[in-house]
């Protein structure tokens, strides 16, 4: 267990059974209730699916764009948006390459101010795909 003060966001873990890559998430808890000079006397612990992170996010009939989440620990991860279900590719950065120009990235940290080396941080890259550009390719005019 870690003896941070501050919340703490774990490497991902890949089940073998057809289990989604989760992340913990470990927040202290202090004898004296938001004294952080005092003993931490349990850990509040949260099971993170990424998968819920990305469900809903698209409207019904979209499909094709591929979410990175790497980390600072040296691990990725691979899903792909369909309409409004996130489906797990694979383990690595599994994103079409000739999108690379196209990407949209984000930070996800629990504590930028006390963020430490014992704590990975988490980065989110949208890329669109084959699938999702054909999508849109139309020799129809909009008007």
């Amino acid at each position: 267990m870690t003896q941070e003060k501050h919340p703490v966001l774990s490497e991902t873990f890949v089940g073998d059974d057809d289990q989604t890559p989760r992340a913990f998430v470990l927040q202290p808890i202090f004898g004296n209730s938001g004294n952080v000079d005092t003993d931490i006397v349990a850990y509040f612990k949260v099971d993170l699916s990424w998968d819920t992170f990305f469900q809903d996010m698209l409207p019904a009939g979209t499909e094709g764009l591929h979410v990175v989440v790497d980390n600072s620990c040296g691990q990725s991860l691979t899903y792909e948006l369909v309409g409004k279900s996130a489906i797990f590719l694979g383990v690595g950065d599994l994103h079409e390459s000739s999108y690379d120009d196209l990407v949209a990235s984000s930070g996800f940290k629990l504590d930028q101010e006390n963020a430490t080396s014992s704590a990975c941080v988490y980065y989110m890259h949208v890329h669109p795909s084959a699938k999702f550009e054909q999508s849109y390719d139309t020799d129809k005019p909009l008007l």
